[in-house]
């Protein structure tokens, strides 16, 4: 995953610089043949572009696009869109599940087109909840990590399964009921500190990671047990999803919480314009 500072970093790079902003994307019918077509855009590109480079440049504007077209031959895309920022002392280059619109400048670095992509695709966290355990991760930028380090679990692995069994003497059946009641007292108290945990863990992680919004999925009642138990002012900052997900593999997962972030996105969004509004 794109690492913030990373992004940062590029803002300090010493210009002139290549920067390159490549659709690598298999799906495109450009990229179908072999070799892909982005390497033939990127040679007209270029080509293109060097007219109106400085003429003192102009070697080291043709060394950046060689090291490039190599890095692209050599290393296969495996992503969407590649961004690269190449010049004589630096190679950065970007591996993106998202789309971008090709693009190639010689300059400073070529900032505008990542940036809105950041915008656009700003970080964003999803929690899928069921009884046994919350499992956490991170989006940004088209892809989805998991983020291990939160995960909670529902423990009940020291709970002897006698405390549900009746006795095997008559005459003591008021003990049965007596055991049942604690049983259900016990798993009462473990679903309230399971509630209380991922709803306190879930506000730290979003704070953390400036994650907006942080999406809920599971059944109703749980992700509502949860949202309740978060702080009255964090709530803004969090969708919910009621649908038991549990069992969906990660790239389903993400294609399944796509909607429900892009409608939270619109949203907030529009809530922010009123409010702008309101302050003229």
């Amino acid at each position: 995953m794109l690492d913030v500072g990373r992004v940062r970093s590029l803002r300090r790079l010493a210009g002139p610089v290549l920067s390159a902003y490549i659709d690598t994307n298999p799906a495109t019918r450009r990229n179908q043949g072999h070799p892909p077509g982005y390497l033939a855009w990127l040679k007209t590109s270029a080509r293109r572009l060097r007219r109106r480079v400085a003429s003192d440049e102009r070697d080291t504007f043709q060394e950046a696009v060689r090291r490039l077209e190599r890095a692209l031959q050599t290393q296969p895309a495996r992503a969407r869109a590649i961004v690269a920022f190449v010049g004589p002392k630096t190679r950065q280059l970007l591996r993106l599940q998202v789309t971008v619109h090709d693009e190639l400048q010689w300059g400073p670095p070529a900032l505008e087109q990542l940036l809105s992509l950041l915008d656009e695709h700003g970080p964003a966290g999803v929690v899928v909840i069921n009884r046994p355990e919350a499992r956490f991760f991170r989006l940004w930028l088209g892809e989805m990590l998991a983020d291990d380090r939160q995960r909670v679990a529902f423990d009940t692995a020291g709970w002897r399964r006698k405390d549900l069994v009746g006795p095997s003497h008559p005459g003591i059946g008021k003990r049965r009921g007596v055991q049942r009641d604690r049983v259900a007292s016990r798993v009462e108290a473990q679903h309230r500190r399971f509630v209380g945990t991922v709803a306190s863990r879930v506000q730290r992680w979003a704070e953390r990671h400036d994650l907006r919004p942080v999406l809920l999925v599971g059944p109703s009642a749980m992700i509502a047990a949860v949202s309740a138990a978060m702080p009255e002012l964090f709530r803004p900052r969090v969708a919910t999803l009621p649908e038991n997900l549990s069992r969906l593999s990660p790239a389903t997962l993400h294609a399944r919480v796509q909607p429900a972030l892009a409608h939270w996105r619109r949203d907030d969004e529009a809530a922010q314009q009123l409010d702008h509004k309101a302050v003229e």
